[in-house]
């Protein structure tokens, strides 16, 4: 559901929507807000598993996990992605 949304901008930001923006310029600022709000989402993203990384609890039990489906039971995952 779209909504309205009053703002004010500087000139030249305006003079961009004005020129880039076409017809529909409420369309064009909310795929410039999407891709941003994408961006910052995916920088958190990358921040987060950066710092997963870094957390020797979580290795620990992800070390676990590994052990378990590397058991060798028939029909089980492994981490190629083939089943033996």
């Amino acid at each position: 559901m779209a909504k309205r949304l009053n703002i004010t901008v500087d000139e030249e930001i305006y003079e961009f929507v004005a020129t880039h923006g076409g017809e529909n310029r409420s369309a064009f600022v909310n795929e410039v807000l999407a891709d941003y709000k994408k961006r910052q989402f995916e920088r958190e993203l990358i921040r987060q598993m950066a710092e997963d990384d870094n957390d020797p609890e979580l290795k620990a039990e992800l070390k676990n996990w590994d052990a378990t489906l590397w058991d060798g039971l028939e029909g089980e995952y492994q981490n190629d992605g083939f089943t033996i």
